[in-house]
């Protein structure tokens, strides 16, 4: 059987990632996580979840890669002058093998993470009470179907293309020197699938966000990874919406349109998500960039600041070229759109003509003391998936499903009108309201990591650019990164 062995580099990643958290986890030299002296007390459970979200955050996954950065520039979402090897899709260029390599590490290693909680969880079920035990296991299993949901459209073949080709390796168990064979597109999609129903279930019992979520209630929230107990903000936990939300976008790269409208309703009408305040998304003082409301889930990136300053400040992603075009205007059709009135700004830092970058991973706070460019909430947070999303899901989905349906109209205009564009929108065919639904999909998930993934699952042939051409060609095997060569050296 051709055969794929992950490594998994845990003695750095337990040390750095779990900080003060050294008390749980007695890592030995060898890099092995000796889990009978790890999970004895509720906290080793809670700890090593933590590890998990931290794991999260590193800048080859959630905290750049896979939001913002890499993924944002396949999606052809930054203005790039010149040629940008990633932005063409040419993985084999020197520069971008690591970053895609180390895109594959950090996943298959976070997931190691969460199979040794799960593991041990098997092991002492004893240890966590059973309203905690299906807590954490509910959120191991969602997290580790999101995790392999997102390998398997960076690494592998769209499902509609061809889903009986070999893809992945889908990892269940924990070991130390752990050998896993491929599984087939069809076959990881059945494990996702798996993993988040039993996941759904068991949330669905004991987690609190269920019924509401808890807003912050200071300028530390979310303060978990500082403090507080995994009751407490669950919009930085995995949640029971969480894996909802992401079976609703499965199912959507699934064409099971049927499941995926009635996955995205099921978070609409649980009404635990508020619509942005307006004057929140447009204030001076505190302004809410990231439509923090909305937020289903997301990850706390405690580099986030750093990030931004690497590569928004230093306009190494910027919406403009060389300050003499704005192309962020091709994106957004209404000039009185909240997303494009107050979620950018000229950058007055580096360039005197003010190229336009995003603020919306900004951290800066204005505190009162009258500095007019310190305007943004400083969250530390980066959306995984929020409400407007499901929006969307559910508008497509029921568009394809039943045409000329007027709930479609009635969703799209819901989300417009939460971003201040009071317009009706005119009469459009089923076609126009697809190709208009793929814009807002833009509009609404920029710098979000989305993009590429819809491009993919429609089989696009070309995408928007934020530049100049103003399309590009999609190349075929454009859509798949290529897994790294050393692991499929030891099994093809």
């Amino acid at each position: 059987m051709k055969i794929l062995k992950i490594r998994y580099y845990l003695i750095l990643m337990l040390v750095v990632l779990l900080g003060s958290c050294n008390d749980y986890f007695d890592v030995d030299p060898l890099g092995e996580i000796p889990r009978d002296n790890n999970f004895n007390n509720p906290e080793g459970f809670y700890n090593a979840l933590n590890g998990v979200y931290i794991s999260l955050s590193d800048e080859n996954l959630f905290g750049h890669h896979l939001t913002y950065g890499v993924i944002e520039k396949m999606a052809n979402n930054h203005s790039l002058e010149g040629n940008d090897p990633i932005a063409d899709f040419d993985y084999e260029n020197v520069e971008i093998q690591p970053i895609v390599n180390g895109i594959w590490e950090k996943l298959y290693n976070s997931i190691a993470l969460i199979n040794s909680i799960l593991d041990a969880l098997k092991e002492k079920p004893d240890v966590l009470s059973a309203e905690k035990f299906k807590l954490v296991k509910g959120e191991a299993l969602g997290l580790r179907a999101y995790l392999h949901y997102t390998a398997v459209k960076l690494f592998a073949p769209d499902y509609n293309l061809n889903k009986s080709m070999k893809a992945i390796p889908y990892v269940k168990t924990y070991t130390d020197k752990a050998i896993y064979g491929f599984s087939t597109v069809e076959e990881v999609y059945k494990s996702i699938l798996d993993d988040l129903n039993e996941a759904e279930l068991l949330l669905k019992e004991e987690d609190p966000a269920v019924t509401g979520i808890s807003d912050r209630s200071d300028s530390n929230f979310p303060q978990f990874i500082g403090g507080g107990t995994i009751l407490e903000n669950r919009r930085v936990y995995f949640n029971y919406w969480a894996v909802v939300a992401t079976k609703a976008r499965v199912f959507m790269s699934m064409s099971d349109y049927k499941n995926a409208y009635d996955a995205a309703k099921l978070v609409l009408n649980g009404q635990v998500f508020d619509w942005v305040n307006l004057t929140s998304a447009a204030s001076i003082y505190r302004r809410d960039v990231i439509y923090y409301s909305e937020m289903i889930t997301g990850i706390e990136v405690s580099k986030l600041k750093n990030y931004y300053n690497s590569f928004f400040d230093t306009e190494k992603y910027t919406t403009t070229q060389s300050s003499w075009y704005d192309y962020i205007t091709s994106i957004y059709d209404h000039p009185s759109d909240y997303r494009l009135k107050y979620q950018f700004r000229p950058n007055k830092n580096n360039s005197p003509e003010g190229n336009t970058i995003s603020i919306k991973y900004d951290q800066r706070v204005n505190d009162g003391s009258g500095d007019s460019e310190s305007v943004y909430d400083g969250y530390y947070l980066v959306p995984l998936i929020k409400k407007g999303e499901m929006q969307l899901i559910a508008a497509e989905a029921m568009n394809i499903l039943n045409p000329g349906n007027t709930e479609v109209i009635d969703l799209l205009q819901e989300l417009r009108r939460h971003r201040d564009i009071r317009d009706d929108l005119p009469e459009m065919t089923a076609e126009e309201l697809g190709d208009f639904i793929l814009e807002e999909f833009r509009r609404e998930l920029y710098l979000e990591g989305q993009m590429f993934f819809q491009y993919k699952r429609l089989n696009k042939n070309s995408m928007p650019r934020l530049g100049f051409p103003s399309t590009v060609e999609i190349s075929e095997g454009a859509y798949v990164m290529p897994i790294p060569k050393d692991e499929l050296e030891l099994n093809f």
